[in-house]
């Protein structure tokens, strides 16, 4: 039996589309804030603020995925981030990009949580391994074509937000079509 059931490749198609999404916004959000002629520091507080939320993120997911099981967990954390994508629209400044860098910084680091409990969790014992390891070509595929899509569209924020938005909601679609069980079975 493959070790890439249906759910499992659902999952992952939802999880490329995220990674896209990150991949482009991690690198955009410096160069927007520069762009206003932040200073260097505030810049580095934003970023610094997305990566406390993914530690904030990573705290919190096992009692998220507990209470709300994988797919409720994956959809409410995709909901986050989108609308953490959508803020930075409101207005540039530094504190509620702070916020907004901060909140996305959590959904991401849930997300990744959940993906790789739900995989496991569908592993073997002799699988998990190549389930992790088609995580992580999934995630670096991801990155790529989000950092390629950046020579190819056009990066300024009123024009990447909306689709990087949609990409979020997107990526949610395939688990509508997959169940993972969040019950432990140990047996």
């Amino acid at each position: 039996m493959s070790a890439y059931s249906r759910p499992v490749l659902l999952l992952l198609c939802g999880l490329l589309l995220f990674t896209i999404s990150i991949a482009v916004l991690n690198t955009l959000v410096p160069l927007w804030l520069s762009h206003q002629q932040l200073p260097t520091w505030q810049v580095g507080m934003v970023s610094s603020s997305y990566f406390t939320g993914n530690l904030v993120g990573t705290l919190i997911a096992g009692r998220f995925i507990q209470q709300l099981g994988f797919n409720r967990s994956y959809h409410c954390s995709c909901i986050l981030f989108a609308l953490a994508t959508c803020g930075l629209m409101l207005t540039v400044d530094f504190w509620s990009w702070l916020g907004w860098r901060f909140l996305a910084g959590i959904a991401c680091a849930l997300i990744w949580v959940i993906v790789e409990s739900a995989l496991l969790r569908s592993g073997t014992l002799t699988n998990r391994g190549q389930l992790l390891a088609a995580y992580m070509m999934v995630y670096y595929l991801g990155t790529v074509i989000g950092q390629l899509l950046l020579g190819i569209v056009s990066t300024q924020l009123l024009s990447v937000i909306p689709w990087v938005g949609a990409l979020v909601i997107t990526a949610m679609l395939p688990l509508l079509f997959a169940q993972f069980s969040h019950h432990v079975n140990d047996g």
